[in-house]
């Protein structure tokens, strides 16, 4: 696997993932609309290109679709929100992570039946073997790769 930096996704808190994939829009999520999902669950205004880390997320796994005009929502990201918040919704993203390259090659690297969660520097060190990320990057993507990790183990069944 030799991963980019636009393969990797930066956007490090699931919640808002969820948030901006299931925000009411028509047809086409704009950047501003990003902007104000993320505002309203957090409180904060971030920069666009913060924002479009949460839609490119989701576009790794399958939750949205990107185009010149902005994002869309997959059939899986409308299965997302349809689904009931808690436990629904969570097994819905947990399925569509799991249909990322990226997210099922880190989950056959470091899920196993002891459920052990890997640490940021185990992820860096099989991120640097995967791609030609700088050290800083990969740090602050290993951050985020470890979460997504956390919450296949931790999340529903933890067969993945």
């Amino acid at each position: 696997m030799n991963l980019s930096s636009s393969d990797i996704p930066q956007a490090n808190l699931l919640d808002l993932i969820v948030d901006v994939v299931t925000f009411r829009y028509s047809p086409t999520l704009s950047t501003e609309d990003v902007i104000e999902a993320i505002r309203i669950r957090t409180g904060k205004t971030y920069r666009p290109r913060q924002a479009n880390y949460y839609a490119d997320a989701a576009v790794c796994f399958g939750l949205l679709q990107a185009d010149l005009s902005g994002y869309s929502r997959t059939q899986a990201g409308n299965r997302l929100k349809e689904a009931k918040q808690g436990g629904e919704q969570d097994m819905v993203l947990k399925e569509a992570m799991m249909s990322s390259p990226l997210i099922r090659s880190l989950a056959h690297e470091f899920i196993s039946e002891d459920a052990k969660i890997p640490s940021i520097r185990d992820i860096s060190i099989w991120l640097r073997a995967h791609s030609r990320l700088s050290e800083s990057t990969l740090t602050r993507r290993s951050s985020s790769l470890r979460r997504y990790v956390e919450f296949l183990v931790t999340t529903g069944d933890s067969n993945v």
